[in-house]
């Protein structure tokens, strides 16, 4: 069995996350403008600019119910081995796998670059397939 890893992203979602993301920066900021004039535009776009780089992998991992445990290679060492047969590169690193105690078969990937890039699976998807 082959697995292959898409190089880059979905280029209309990234679209759509960045139109997202810079309409929420110009409200934060135009909210900042109305409540405390200039200062208060400059505290709105830097708590803006912070949530930005905090909305990927961690928000993402704990909205969908992972507790941040990773799951150790003793754990599931099947995972990690197909996990580690996706790297297909030799410079980039292997990423956390995180393992969610649900019986909903599913899995994703997230990170805003290869060096936060991680994993998710749940016990659920881990009974039903096989390598």
């Amino acid at each position: 069995m082959r697995y292959y890893v898409a190089e880059g992203g979905n280029t209309m979602n990234n679209i759509k996350n960045t139109f997202l993301l810079v309409t929420l920066t110009l409200v934060l900021v135009w909210a900042g403008g109305a409540l405390g004039g200039k200062q208060g535009m400059t505290i709105a776009l830097i708590f803006a600019l912070g949530m930005n780089f905090i909305h990927t992998g961690s928000v993402t991992r704990s909205s969908s119910g992972c507790t941040g445990k990773t799951g150790h290679e003793a754990e599931a060492p099947d995972l990690h081995s197909i996990v580690r047969s996706l790297v297909q590169k030799p410079e980039c690193r292997l990423p956390k796998v995180y393992i969610m105690d649900q019986e909903q078969p599913n899995a994703f990937a997230t990170g805003r670059n290869p060096q936060h890039a991680a994993v998710a699976v749940t016990t659920g998807i881990t009974r039903i397939l096989t390598r």
